[in-house]
């Protein structure tokens, strides 16, 4: 797939351009993207799970949305699951991210994984921005306290609401109290902290004025 001429590459190639597509209207609308492909490399459930060569997949992407389609407005994010103890098997060569991650699902919400993930990532690069890209049980205050994620992304389905899940009795799923109060922990940002302009344009469905104040993607594509 990563060899330039193979029928894998030109489907490849395919499809990453009807991606630029999108983006390419979103990036002309003025929304910042934060960009999140191949994401639990590490894992073996996913085509570009457990690829040595993963670090140049990682890298022809970037180029060809780059350097190819001309897009700007891609933040990368680069997700491992759980601690990744083999990240550096995974890390681009080329265009590294600008934010590095974890996907953890545990249930303990102080299981060393959540420490793992940061350990792992901050060996390869001490300043990259940290976040918990995706999470099923809430980790504890502990945690944040000592990981100091960007942001924290609480996965749908029965994370956020226990009658969803397709396991029952669901013993990762988040109770709607402990969801309301880690939402209302101090270091927490909610909709009604932002900006006032920035929450305008939001409720109006327009671009901002800026990359620095992006107008909510769904309501810039048909039928968003």
């Amino acid at each position: 797939m990563v060899t330039p001429g193979t029928p894998e590459h030109v489907l490849w190639e395919a499809d990453v351009a009807a991606a630029a597509m999108t983006l390419k209207r979103l990036q002309d609308a003025g929304v910042v993207v934060l960009f999140r492909p191949y994401h639990e490399m590490n894992g073996g459930w996913f085509w570009w799970g457990k690829k040595k060569s993963f670090p140049k997949l990682w890298d022809a992407l970037y180029e060809e949305l780059e350097s190819k389609h001309g897009l700007r407005n891609l933040i990368w994010v680069w997700a491992g699951d759980r601690s990744t103890p083999d990240a550096a098997m995974y890390w681009p060569d080329k265009h590294p991210p600008a934010i590095a991650g974890s996907d953890v699902y545990e249930k303990d919400p102080d299981s060393p994984e959540f420490h793992g993930g940061l350990k792992s990532i901050r060996a390869l690069d001490a300043k990259v921005i940290f976040a918990f890209t995706e999470i099923g049980h809430l980790p504890s205050d502990a945690v944040l306290e000592a990981t100091q994620p960007v942001w924290v992304l609480v996965w749908g389905g029965g994370f956020i609401d226990a009658r969803l899940s397709i396991q029952q009795p669901c013993d990762q799923c988040n109770t709607p109290e402990e969801l309301r109060a880690f939402f209302r922990k101090p270091r927490m940002v909610s909709l009604a902290e932002l900006p006032a302009g920035l929450r305008a344009a939001i409720a109006q469905g327009r671009p901002a004025e800026s990359p620095r104040r992006p107008a909510c993607p769904a309501t810039l594509l048909p039928g968003g």
